[in-house]
């Protein structure tokens, strides 16, 4: 899992360099490396996901009979850029805080609509 992981990296960081946008694919391999630091192995790590959808309902991964969620943090001076990436998974992706940001959300849906952009 490693070597594809590793595989995926640099798949990822060229899709930056020849798009200026890294690709989605950089959650999964956050997600996968958040579960191995909570010591969750690549076997273990790949049960766990077989089967489930790219969106489960209040936890994003279960293990050892505990659910996690991903929390993100990032730099104020990115939050455009951040709040147009949240809006392009549409409904499948939840915020649940800070409100702040989950007040530029909703003012940036409200202009889209006040401009016709459903």
């Amino acid at each position: 899992m490693t070597d594809i992981r590793a595989r995926l990296v640099d798949i990822a960081l060229e899709w930056e360099k020849e798009f200026s946008v890294i690709p989605r694919i950089t959650s999964e391999i956050s997600e996968f490396d958040a579960a191995v630091l909570i010591g969750c192995n690549e076997e273990q790590y790949a049960t766990i996901k077989k089967g489930v959808t790219a969106v489960t309902k209040g936890f994003d991964f279960v293990y050892n009979e505990k659910r996690y969620q991903i929390t993100l943090r990032y730099d104020h001076d990115d939050e455009t850029e951040l709040l147009i990436r949240v809006l392009s998974f549409g409904p499948m992706l939840r915020v649940v805080g800070p409100e702040s940001f989950i007040s530029l959300i909703r003012e940036r849906l409200v202009k889209q609509k006040d401009c016709g952009l459903n």
